[in-house]
């Protein structure tokens, strides 16, 4: 009995490998979760800073898109003015032609002229 004191019996080391293997598996195991946990974690992380971008990036489309309207806008009121300030223009200077060249008389009625005649 004093010698196996000393020496783990063979049942005992079959059962401390088999132990061993045990936990090895377990620790395997919580270590492919750990990495799949981790790598959910990073997807989770990237997925995040991707939908941040895109929300982002169609601010700036939807700011450009409206600044663009707005320009538009602008230069469509601007030549609305100018045409507007032309048609004025021209109303004036055909108004002073008039007054400084009235039309001729109107022709006298025909009943008038063979009247006379």
């Amino acid at each position: 009995a004093g010698s196996s004191a000393r020496r783990p019996s063979p049942s005992r080391d079959a059962a401390t490998k088999v132990a061993t293997e045990e936990l090895a598996e377990e620790l395997s195991a919580l270590t492919r979760d750990n990495e799949r946990e981790r790598e959910a974690a990073r997807r989770a992380r990237i997925k995040e800073r991707l939908s941040r971008y895109r929300a982002e990036t169609k601010e700036k489309e939807v700011a450009a898109s409206e600044e663009e309207a707005h320009r538009a806008v602008q230069e469509k009121e601007e030549k609305r003015a100018k045409l507007q300030a032309y048609i004025s223009r021209r109303r004036e200077e055909k108004e002073m032609q008039r007054e400084d060249h009235p039309p001729p008389p109107p022709p006298p009625p025909p009943s008038c002229a063979s009247a006379g005649a």
